[in-house]
């Protein structure tokens, strides 16, 4: 896995690095090869996961819809 490039915003303080794709390989691959993650790297991959969807909607790809 080779690092393509990386930047940080300082009026966010976001540090963002940008990975080379790996064709068919997932988290549930990794998952299965290491058989748990460290709290911190599950942390990393939910705040990931949050990110992508606040994108998505941001986008207006995906909606949100609320239920009262």
């Amino acid at each position: 896995l080779s690092l393509v490039s990386s930047y940080f915003d300082p009026a966010e303080q976001c540090f963002t690095m940008k990975f080379e794709s790996l064709s068919g390989f997932t988290l549930y691959h990794l998952l299965r090869q290491l058989r748990w993650f460290e709290e911190s790297a599950v942390a990393f991959y939910a705040a990931q996961i949050v990110l992508l969807f606040e994108y998505l909607h941001e986008s207006r790809i995906i909606y949100v819809r609320r239920f009262s």
